[in-house]
């Protein structure tokens, strides 16, 4: 396994990982790779301890041939925008809890913005929760800057688990980084 940093030209770090998975019949070499990009919010020890986890989970994929090659960069905000669109479309949800799921579209976005749905993980996940735990929603009449309820968490947390087995689903992710979490 190799991981290389690489800036891009926005100046933005990101990290290339590239496995060798032997050669092929005709003597060519079995590479695949990935890109994993920091998470801004974290510092740079906790970024580097994600990035070695993320590369070998990748690793492992990469040997056991549950990874594509040449994979299409899913952002986070696209999948979840479709899946959006797919419950209204094709779902028999009530519109109470789409209008429910939607109200948790701002805070998710602005949490996991435009990074590669492969790259989020569940530690990721559990952060984001203890975030939206410690971070009162904006003020307002009704919320008198008030936590979120362990309700309203589970809430959220049922739309990204709803997101992720989409992506899932969809063949843009190989495990749902929710799975198992508990409130």
């Amino acid at each position: 396994m190799n991981i290389t940093k690489l800036t891009n030209k926005k100046g933005e770090i990101y990290y290339r990982i590239r496995v060798s998975d032997g050669y092929t019949e005709d003597g060519k070499q079995k590479i695949y790779s990935t890109n994993w990009r920091p998470n801004p919010r974290y510092s740079e020890q906790k970024n580097e301890g994600l990035l070695q986890k993320f590369a070998a989970r990748f690793e492992i994929e990469c040997k056991e041939k549950k990874t594509v090659q040449k994979t299409e960069k899913k952002l986070f905000n696209e999948v979840a925008e479709e899946w959006f669109r797919f419950i209204k479309k094709e779902d028999n949800l009530k519109s109470g809890t789409i209008t429910r799921y939607e109200n948790c579209k701002t805070r998710i976005y602005e949490y996991f913005k435009d990074r590669d749905i492969k790259t989020i993980l569940q530690q990721d996940i559990k952060d984001f929760i203890a975030e939206i735990g410690q971070t009162p929603p904006t003020p307002s009449a009704h919320s008198k800057n008030k936590t979120l309820s362990r309700k309203t968490q589970s809430l959220y947390v049922t739309v990204l688990s709803n997101i992720f087995k989409f992506a899932y689903d969809k063949k843009y992710i190989d495990a749902n980084p929710c799975h198992d979490i508990n409130l």
